[in-house]
């Protein structure tokens, strides 16, 4: 069995929608959000969310880009709310992932999709993905798109 080599470089991406097409999976992002922030519009008398009265996105989409390593790896995600709550907590990844699927030789791309994607505060999000014993973190940002 080959030795495992962890990521030598991570890249996140949030969009409204990722998608994996054809025989060369390679991502396609749609509605990227290169700053990681995700704007919502909300009516004018539309209130804040809240634990009681979420706001519902249609989609949300998550691309880990795990490059220059070598698999496979048991994988687990967790996801927090902008209060440290958790959306969902040390999921397993059912046979985890493993180079040999990817794109690139060396390199493995996680998507995670939300259809739909419940909102119960605004604020920094994040998400935790462990390769084996080695977490990565990204946070991003749903916010209230600023009135103009």
């Amino acid at each position: 069995m080959a030795k495992k080599k962890y990521p030598a470089r991570v890249r996140f991406f949030v969009a409204d929608d990722i998608r994996v097409d054809g025989p060369n999976p390679k991502p396609i992002v749609l509605g990227l959000f290169p700053d990681d922030v995700v704007f919502v519009g909300l009516e004018k008398d539309q209130v804040e969310p809240s634990p009681e009265k979420p706001l519902v996105l249609e989609s949300l989409a998550i691309l880990a880009a795990f490059i220059d390593c070598k698999g496979p790896f048991e994988t687990e995600a967790s996801l927090y709310q902008p209060d440290g709550s958790p959306l969902f907590e040390k999921k397993k990844i059912e046979g985890g992932v493993n180079t040999d699927s990817a794109v690139g030789k060396n390199s493995i791309n996680f998507i995670m999709k939300f259809m739909p994607f419940t909102v119960s505060r605004f604020g920094i999000f994040k998400l935790v993905i462990k390769l084996g014993t080695k977490p990565y973190e990204y946070e991003f940002s749903i916010l209230k798109r600023p009135a103009g």
